[in-house]
């Protein structure tokens, strides 16, 4: 239909059909065309008005249908996905009520590697940390009440037995000299705690200076030499040379020195052998302390470093010591930044390994 030039026809057929597609229940559709900016036609398209909205019947059905099973879907999906994440949920508020109650054996099951999974994962881990920790707390304070109640009774026991004439005047200062030994012993496990206590809080302060390292092993060994010659055991002094020259806190690392050569006289049977040795590697000074005792087996030795663990119960029959030796010594060798590790086979011998850093060369400038 050309209607180019026309624009009172234009706008009168398109009222016309406008009025018609309402009174005889036709849908019309006009498009029209221009060319050049002008009306050059009109595309007319029509349907019969019962057939669409027919159409948009069924349509909206669909629609409402869909958005229902959607609706019932995505419901069942929400109460899925919130039993997922609410019932582990209740199970971790169940297991803390029950682990601040003092039960660390409680733990959450459940099967997902998802971020729910991963979360349970991480509480089950820190309920087995804290179960460990109690049994810890528990082990100390055990072990610490035992070895303060022994020699506070010992004490108790010869004072009375001195003050009711029990003891004979003539006796008096045996069992004097036992009482102050006991008492060194008690201000020792005292002094060993709170070294202890301030190293792990980080409250040591190091006194770095330069010292031969060497030189500390040969004092340390002329000081036991009569525990070494009661037992006739072979000392052997490897030192990859004379003097090797480190940067630490030298009373400490006396005592790291003085811990473990005492256990390894303390642990060796007569005629045995202790070795210590010096190297440089790198950076790094290595000492190691070797014995040819009965060795640790390898379920205690994971357990060397704990308080109170007292090697005896794999190394000897010694009942002698704190069981803080090597627990200091793991904390002074931290301090410095250092590591220290431990080799062991059973009815062979045990290697204590550490580091040091080597001192620092300072260079003078000639006049």
């Amino acid at each position: 239909m050309n209607l180019n030039g026309n624009k009172d026809l234009t706008y009168s057929l398109t009222k016309d059909f406008t009025k018609i597609s309402k009174e005889i229940g036709v849908y019309l559709k006009r498009k029209p065309i221009t060319i050049d900016f002008k009306v050059a036609g009109i595309i007319i398209m029509h349907a019969p008005l019962t057939e669409v909205l027919s159409t948009v019947n069924h349509v909206n059905k669909i629609i409402f249908f869909s958005l229902l099973c959607s609706f019932f879907i995505a419901m069942l999906l929400i109460t899925i996905l919130t039993k997922k994440i609410i019932d582990p949920l209740n199970q971790m508020n169940e297991a803390a009520k029950a682990i601040a109650s003092g039960n660390f054996d409680k733990r959450v099951y459940i099967e997902t590697d998802d971020e729910v999974g991963q979360l349970a994962g991480s509480f089950n881990f820190m309920a087995e940390e804290l179960g460990k920790l109690e049994q810890f707390r528990k082990s100390f304070i055990a072990n610490i009440s035992h070895d303060f109640r022994s020699p506070l009774t010992s004490i108790k026991g010869f004072v009375q037995a001195i003050g009711d004439g029990t003891i004979p005047i003539e006796k008096q200062d045996k069992y004097l000299g036992i009482v102050l030994d006991e008492t060194d012993r008690l201000i020792k496990l005292t002094n060993n705690i709170l070294d202890l206590s301030n190293m792990e809080a980080n409250k040591a302060e190091l006194d770095i200076t330069k010292f031969d390292i060497n030189d500390e092993i040969r004092k340390l060994i002329i000081g036991m030499e009569q525990r070494i010659t009661s037992k006739n055991l072979i000392v052997d002094l490897v030192f990859q040379k004379e003097k090797i020259n480190v940067d630490a806190d030298i009373e400490m690392i006396k005592r790291v020195l003085y811990n473990l050569i005492d256990n390894a006289v303390k642990f060796v049977s007569t005629n045995d052998k202790i070795r210590l040795e010096t190297s440089i590697k790198g950076d790094k000074a290595i000492i190691r302390v070797t014995d040819t005792g009965l060795g640790i087996s390898k379920e205690n030795i994971k357990y060397i470093w704990d308080r109170f663990h007292k090697a005896d119960k794999s190394r000897g029959k010694d009942k002698k010591g704190t069981g803080l030796g090597l627990s200091i010594v793991k904390q002074i060798i931290n301090l410095h930044g250092e590591d220290i590790k431990v080799e062991s086979v059973i009815d062979e011998g045990t290697t204590f390994v550490f580091t040091l850093p080597l001192a620092k060369i300072s260079s003078k400038k000639s006049s």
